[in-house]
C-alpha cells in the first residue's frame, strides 16, 4: 500500500467529523456559535492526535450515530443508530458500547413512559449486540475461541493497563511536553487545556445544572433534549478514557462536550464571550495552519512513497533505514519503520515491553520468530535497557539479541539500531 492511501482515509475521516461537529451544533446552536465547536475541535483535537489510528474511525461512527438519534423519529433510525454504535465497536471495543449506554441512560432520564424507554433501549442494542456478534465470530474462527476470550476479556483486565501508554500517567506526560512554560510551548499548553481540562470540565457542570434543575424543565424543548443527549453520549465517552486519557482517547468526548459548553455559555447570554472565542480560534487556526505549511521539514524516499520528518532525530533515525534497507529485509521493534518504509516485521508483536502489557509467553515466541526468520534489524529503545520495574519480561530478548545482534547505530531519540550478526540472512 502506498503511503498517501492512508493519508487520503485519515484526511477524509478528520474532514469528515468537523464537519459532523458542526452538523451536531447545528441542531442546538444559532449563527456563528455554531462554527465555534467544529473550529475548536479542529484546533484542539486533531492538532493533538494527527495519527489515523482507530478512534478517529470509531468517533466518525459515534458522530454519525448521534446524530440520527437526534433527529430520529421512529425505532427504525434508533436501529440504524445501534448498528453504527456496533461498528464503533469493532474498531475501539469500548468507545460504541460507552455511547450506547450513555445513550440508555439519557432515555431512561428523559422519558417517563418505561414501556417505551424499554423498546427504544431494546431497538438501539439488538442491532449494536448483532453487528459486534458477527464481528466476534468471525475472530473465533480465525484465531479460535480460547485466544478470542483471553485477548478481548483476559488481556485487558489483566495487563492492559501495564502498557506505557495505557495507564493514569499519560495525562501528566504532556506536562512534560509544555513545561517549563516558554513561548513555543504556549499553543501546546492551551490545547492540553482544551482536551484534559475542559472536557471533563463541561460535563461536571452540565451534571451539576441538571440536578439543580427539575427534569422537566430539562427537557422542554428540543434544543434542550438534544443537547442533554449530547451531554449523555460524551460523558460515557469519556469514562473509558479516564483509566488513560490521552488525547486521541478523549477526542470522541470533546465533540460533544464543546457543543454543550457552547450551549451552555449561549443560554447566559454569553455571545459577546462566544464570538470573541470565535475570532480567536479562526486566528489561531490560521496562524496553526500557515506554521504547518511554512515549517521546516526535511524528506525521505521510501519504498511506499514520500514523506515528510520534523523532528531532526527523528529523520536522522527513519534516513537510516531508507538509505541502507534492501529489499525483502525485516525489521522488528518500531512500527512506524515498518509502515513508512514498507519493512516485514516478522513477529505478530508490533513491539515489546518489559512490563506484564508483553507477556512471557509472547515474548518466548519472539525469540523463536527471530531465530527462525532471519530479522536483519531490530529497533531497541535505551529505556528498555533502563527499566527499573518489579517485573521484567524481556531477559531472553536482551540475551537473543546480545548472542546474534551487535549495535550498529544510537540515535539522539533514544532509538538505537541492532543489525543482525550473519552477513546475507535477510532473505526471504
Amino acid at each position: 500500500m502506498k503511503l498517501w492511501v492512508g493519508s487520503i482515509a485519515f484526511l477524509l475521516a478528520a474532514t469528515a467529523i468537523t464537519l459532523l461537529v458542526f452538523s451536531l451544533s447545528r441542531l442546538v446552536l444559532r449563527g456563528p456559535a455554531a462554527l465555534l465547536p467544529a473550529i475548536a475541535y479542529l484546533v484542539a483535537c486533531q492538532r493533538s492526535a494527527i495519527d489515523g489510528t482507530h478512534h478517529w474511525y470509531s468517533t466518525l461512527l459515534v458522530l454519525i450515530a448521534v446524530y440520527v438519534l437526534a433527529r430520529a423519529r421512529s425505532l427504525a433510525w434508533i436501529g440504524f443508530s445501534g448498528a453504527l454504535l456496533g461498528l464503533a465497536t469493532v474498531f475501539t471495543s469500548t468507545r460504541g458500547i460507552a455511547v450506547a449506554i450513555g445513550v440508555s441512560f439519557f432515555y431512561i432520564w428523559s422519558i417517563r413512559d418505561r414501556h417505551k424507554t424499554a423498546k427504544m433501549i431494546g431497538t438501539l442494542f439488538v442491532p449494536l449486540v448483532s453487528v459486534v456478534a458477527l464481528a466476534l465470530i468471525h475472530a473465533a474462527s480465525q484465531v479460535g475461541v480460547n485466544r478470542l476470550f483471553d485477548s478481548v476479556v483476559i488481556f485487558p483486565l489483566r495487563y492492559y493497563s501495564a502498557g506505557y501508554a495505557n495507564s493514569f500517567s499519560i495525562f501528566y506526560e504532556a506536562w512534560q511536553l509544555v513545561l517549563p512554560l516558554r513561548l513555543n510551548s504556549l499553543l501546546g499548553f492551551a490545547v492540553w487545556l482544551a482536551v484534559s481540562f475542559a472536557v471533563p470540565l463541561v460535563f461536571i457542570i452540565f451534571a451539576f445544572r441538571c440536578i439543580r434543575s427539575r427534569r422537566s424543565e430539562a427537557v422542554t424543548s428540543d434544543r434542550n433534549r438534544i443537547v442533554a443527549l449530547y451531554a449523555f453520549a460524551g460523558f460515557f465517552a469519556l469514562l473509558p478514557a479516564l483509566g488513560a486519557p490521552s488525547a486521541p482517547r478523549m477526542n470522541c468526548a470533546a465533540a460533544f462536550a464543546y457543543i454543550v459548553g457552547v450551549a451552555m455559555l449561549e443560554e447566559l447570554g454569553r455571545r459577546t464571550l462566544i464570538h470573541f472565542t470565535l475570532a480567536t480560534v479562526c486566528v489561531i487556526t490560521v496562524l496553526e495552519f500557515t506554521a504547518a505549511v511554512i515549517r521546516p521539514t526535511s524528506l525521505i524516499n521510501g519504498s511506499r512513497g514520500q514523506f515528510a520528518v520534523i523532528d531532526r532525530a527523528r529523520y536522522e533515525y527513519l534516513k537510516y533505514f531508507a538509505d541502507n534497507a534492501r529489499p525483502g529485509d525485516r525489521m522488528f521493534g518500531d512500527p512506524q519503520v515498518n509502515f513508512l518504509l514498507g519493512m516485514a516485521n516478522p513477529s505478530k508483536l508490533e513491539w515489546a515491553e518489559p512490563e506484564s502489557y508483553t507477556r512471557p509467553e509472547q515474548v518466548a515466541d519472539l525469540v523463536a520468530t527471530l531465530a527462525q526468520k532471519p530479522t536483519r534489524f531490530t529497533c531497541w529503545s535505551e529505556d528498555l535497557d533502563h527499566y527499573q520495574g518489579e517485573s521484567d519480561n524481556l531477559q531472553p530478548l536482551r540475551a537473543f539479541l546480545k548472542d546474534h545482534y551487535h549495535p550498529t547505530k544510537r540515535f539522539d531519540n533514544g532509538m538505537e539500531i541492532l543489525t543482525l550478526n550473519s552477513p546475507g540472512s535477510s532473505a526471504q
